[in-house]
């Protein structure tokens, strides 16, 4: 999970350095394999404009360019057949290192001296296209750092998230564990949400057939949008977290899925027949053809989003391919829901795909958060699309979703497991900005501890003690007990078994986890 410290700081008012929080996030289990300072490869490189283009004179497929970052024009000669007068583009001074290690000199062409480079996405190491040059929207500044202007003046960390923390695969999940650890505030993020229209009630409906493989399906209706590329902003968060802008519409649900950590997908509402979704068990040899243009076939083991007659996407997987956003949508039904993790890790299995949202639905997703970040998707589509969000969200809710799971515990039992008595107030201070809830139980001495919904790995006391311990901090614990007593020599024969057992599955060609 790549997370940028400037997103970070959009939540938690740290001012530490990306090293310090490194090693304060290695240390509590959340291991930081990297930072990672895209910037660097890209420094000398500004948004130039071009303004002016002639043939020439000396070579029939050259271009005579004059250039400028906000001061005097700068001859540029140019083989791109797509350059243009007017056009905003990343440009490389006399002296810049393009990304592959080349410098920028000052050079003759032809007879004419080129003072610089009009750079491609192949030669920023940005995209494939080497034919022509990357050309950036009109609104983007002459004269400011290209890194700035696409986001990538930034520290990202790379987090080697553990199967057992769904909640750390997104940056509102390492900004809370930031605010425990330093004892900072978590700011919210926005989901107000301007509605207008006639309600979505009226227009889509939601029918689950399977609700212990889908135990929460929320939906919005957004009309009237224009599907094009994302600003400069929105796709360079989405590469600085290793993902690749594809459009507006389908990067705002990538967007909100690595920002809060809900994954979503956006139908074409014209696709959807009667603006009916049904959540069903596919039928033995049903096919679809998913977003990666293959035809596959199902068993009844995988769940399907429906139209009540096509499949419209595999559950928690890979959308469909008939139902995709292209530049003729207007109309966007946007999917925001909650997947039995088993279920999607049998669609994903035996489809052999491995996506962004398999992989955050089969850990275990919080089951309360659809809603929420069903309002957060649709206020931005508004925004950044032009569209406008129908009133109302259409939801099928199963019973018990919402319910807070607690687990009972002693405090001295979590003391005397730890080697160290935490100051009850302490403690009951870490636990609550991790977000559990914490209140005397029937007994005295006894604490019921109301596990948050996004930390399905919780499940036992031991739990809530090694929470305490990560964020007290591992060196602070230790303990004045001594051991005395003969202890046993060798292995137990139930010790020794299971060595054998092991050892045998191992020779097998099975791997240990």
């Amino acid at each position: 999970m790549r997370v940028p410290l400037s997103w970070l700081r959009e939540f938690v008012p740290y001012e530490g350095s990306a090293e310090e929080l490194a090693d304060r996030l290695t240390t509590t289990g959340l291991e930081v394999e990297s930072i990672i300072r895209p910037g660097q490869s890209l420094q000398g490189i500004t948004v130039g404009e071009v303004v002016e283009v002639k043939a020439h004179p000396n070579a029939e497929r050259l271009s005579l360019c004059s250039v400028t970052t906000g001061g005097e024009a700068i001859s540029v000669v140019c083989g791109a057949p797509n350059v243009a007068a007017g056009q905003k583009v990343p440009f490389a001074a006399v002296g810049a290192v393009m990304p592959g290690g080349v410098k920028i000199k000052k050079v003759k062409i032809r007879g004419e001296v080129s003072l610089g480079m009009i750079c491609s996405e192949a030669e920023l190491e940005m995209g494939d296209d080497a034919a022509g040059i990357m050309v950036l929207p009109d609104d983007a500044p002459v004269g400011e750092s290209f890194a700035a202007y696409k986001g990538l003046d930034d520290e990202i960390l790379d987090v080697e998230v553990t199967p057992n923390r769904p909640d750390a695969l997104c940056v509102y999940g390492i900004a809370r564990e930031m605010a425990a650890l330093y004892n900072l505030p978590l700011a919210a993020y926005e989901t107000s949400v301007a509605e207008s229209g006639a309600p979505a009630t009226e227009q889509i409906s939601i029918e689950v057939e399977d609700a212990e493989g889908c135990p929460r399906y929320s939906a919005r209706l957004i009309r009237g949008v224009r599907v094009g590329p994302s600003p400069a902003w929105l796709a360079g968060r989405l590469q600085a977290v290793g993902l690749r802008p594809i459009n507006v519409i389908v990067d705002v649900t990538n967007y909100v899925m690595m920002e809060i950590g809900q994954p979503q997908h956006a139908f074409d509402l014209q696709r959807v027949k009667d603006g009916a979704i049904v959540v069903r068990r596919a039928g033995q040899g049903e096919a679809l053809r998913t977003l990666d243009d293959e035809l596959r076939t199902f068993t009844p083991e995988v769940l399907l989003i429906t139209d009540g007659e096509s499949p419209l996407a595999v559950a928690g997987v890979i959308g469909c391919i008939d139902s995709q956003i292209s530049e003729e949508t207007t109309d966007i039904l946007l999917e925001s829901a909650h997947f039995n993790p088993v279920r999607v890790s049998i669609g994903g299995g035996l489809l052999g795909l491995m996506t962004e949202s398999r992989k955050r639905f089969e850990r275990g997703t919080d089951p309360t958060l659809p809603g929420r970040a069903a309002d957060r998707a649709a206020s931005l589509m508004a925004e950044l699309a032009g569209g406008k969000v129908a009133p109302g969200i259409v939801e099928f809710i199963a019973p018990g979703v919402n319910e807070v799971r607690t687990i009972s515990t002693q405090k001295a039992w979590i003391d005397g497991l730890l080697g160290v008595d935490i100051p009850d107030k302490q403690a009951c201070g870490i636990l609550e900005r991790l977000g559990f809830e914490v209140a005397d139980g029937a007994r005295a001495g006894t604490w019921e501890v109301g596990i948050p919904p996004w930390r399905p790995d919780v499940i036992e006391q031991a739990h809530v003690a090694e929470e305490l311990a990560r964020v007290y901090g591992y060196d602070e614990l230790g303990s004045d007990a001594t051991l005395s007593g003969a202890a046993p020599e060798g292995p137990t024969p139930r010790q020794r078994l299971r060595e054998n057992l092991r050892d045998a599955l191992v020779r097998l060609g099975l791997y240990e986890v």
